[in-house]
């Protein structure tokens, strides 16, 4: 709590030694006892009668609705929600990403076609 290291703590003892005496030292130590408990008496009465205030206050339940809405997500996640429930607008301004990969090959063969012959256009051969 105070962060008092052991040569602090031994520089505190040489001074109540010399300061109070050693006769008296036992004493002033039991009345110092006495008034950190009454101390700590007092600080734990005031927190629970504050603690009585806030919950007939109503303050328990803003705390929790408080503490709901922070769960829900981030701010912005909350303004797009409320803005656009649906999604519809986030779908419209979504750009799909071209793919770059190659289209599916067909892997059977094409059926081998024989070339066109000419046709002759009146049907009978002519002889020179």
């Amino acid at each position: 709590m105070f962060d008092i290291g052991w040569s602090e703590m031994l520089l505190i003892i040489v001074v109540m030694i010399i300061v109070i005496g050693p006769k008296d030292l036992p004493r002033a130590l039991y009345t110092l006892g006495q008034w950190v408990g009454k101390v700590r008496a007092m600080a734990r009465q005031f927190q629970d009668s504050i603690e009585q205030m806030a919950h007939q206050a109503g303050v328990d339940e803003v705390r929790k609705e408080i503490e709901q809405v922070g769960s829900i997500g981030s701010l912005e996640e909350g303004i797009e929600k409320t803005i656009d429930p649906k999604g519809e607008i986030k779908e419209a301004f979504d750009i799909k990403a071209p793919s770059l990969e190659a289209p599916p090959r067909d892997d059977k063969k094409p059926a081998a076609t024989e070339p066109a012959k000419p046709a002759s256009i009146t049907g009978t051969e002519s002889k020179p």
